[in-house]
């Protein structure tokens, strides 16, 4: 099924497993999302969901509200939680790189948020603890010990529960990109200092920890957000501005930064949702995502773009592509319904 089937009607996936029977499908965790917001209780009968045994659940971090909500909204079609399979792959690897050795239900892990910022994961001593955020675990390197948690600047393999580039020994890695030496010296020849063995990795990009011998993915090293020294990821941010207002489409918003002023400043563009894209004004929608944001994250926001439907750039899997957002919005080229930013301080003499 195309990604644009899906997401022009959801529902389309799960009559699929239902009818055929289907025991193992796989989706990012946006399409659940999507499922979750999209399909209405009278589109539910019919559905029977039970025949799904294995949900994988890949291609961007998994969320743990997102993995309750699909397993409640969908518990009357008989889907069980059990069958939820979050995963970690990359396309460089082919494809698989960690996931559950046994059948079971998702291993969550409640932080503490500020530690979380600051690389460095305490765990909470008590189930949804005040100022706590609630990870996944994305399962087990598939190859023992094909995976490293490693320091970027000082290429060092970091210690259980420190937020690292996750770095990839494997039989299953690629050789290199087609014809882009440069490219493939970059991402497929690393070494960790230390290393006696002299072994090349893989960099995937992407950030995580290990707890123990479960990974937690915590998202790309390309898209972090660093404010005031704190690490802040882009979906996080993405999450809490969709859920400010109704006329924003769910799944359809990236989080990037600028620098301006001397300072990493904060800009969001968001797609509205179809219903809404001819409001008289979209001010109360502005104002509901900066309250929001800086609520949860106290991070002043300093642009907002929002954008025609299907408009904002994303890939072929339907991943958003944050760094060609933040280009496009960078040289007036998205299809702006409306358009935010923080007023600029004269200088002296202006």
């Amino acid at each position: 099924m195309s990604p644009s089937a899906f997401i022009q009607k959801p529902i389309r996936w799960l009559q699929a497993i239902s009818q055929y029977n289907v025991r193992v499908s796989v989706a990012p965790n946006f399409a659940y999302d999507l499922c979750v917001d999209r399909i209405k209780e009278e589109d539910k009968k019919g559905l029977d969901l039970s025949c799904w045994e294995v949900a994988f659940n890949g291609a961007e971090p998994v969320r743990a509200d997102t993995l309750k909500k699909f397993s409640q909204a969908f518990k009357s079609c008989g889907f069980n939680e059990q069958a939820l399979y979050p995963c970690y792959g990359s396309a460089e690897a082919t494809l698989i790189i960690s996931g559950a050795l046994e059948c079971g239900a998702p291993v969550y892990l409640d932080v503490d948020k500020n530690s979380y910022e600051k690389n460095t994961i305490r765990v909470c001593s008590t189930e949804r603890a005040e100022n706590s955020i609630r990870l996944v675990s994305s399962g087990r390197p598939l190859i023992k010990n094909s995976v490293a948690i490693v320091c970027p600047t000082s290429r060092r393999q970091l210690s259980d529960r420190t937020v690292g580039e996750i770095w990839l020994h494997s039989p299953s890695n690629a050789v290199g990109y087609w014809n882009n030496p440069k490219a493939s010296e970059q991402a497929f020849h690393n070494n960790i200092e230390g290393d006696e063995k002299v072994r090349d990795y893989l960099n995937t990009g992407d950030l995580g920890f290990f707890d123990g011998e479960d990974i937690y993915i915590t998202g790309r090293s390309k898209d972090l957000l660093i404010f005031n020294g704190r690490n802040i990821y882009p979906q996080d941010v993405e999450r809490c501005a969709s859920a400010s207002s109704h006329t924003l489409k769910t799944g359809r918003c990236a989080a990037t930064s600028l620098y301006i002023g001397g300072k990493e400043r904060l800009v969001l563009i968001h797609e509205l949702d179809r219903l809404y894209v001819n409001e008289p004004s979209y001010d109360n929608v502005i104002e509901a995502i900066r309250i929001a944001v800086y609520n949860e994250f106290t991070i002043p926001v300093f642009g907002i773009a929002l954008v025609s439907p299907s408009t904002i750039p994303m890939t072929t899997s339907g991943k958003i592509r944050r760094q060609e957002c933040r280009s496009q919005y960078q040289n007036n080229k998205l299809d702006i319904v409306m358009s935010w930013s923080e007023p600029q301080k004269s200088s002296p003499g202006d």
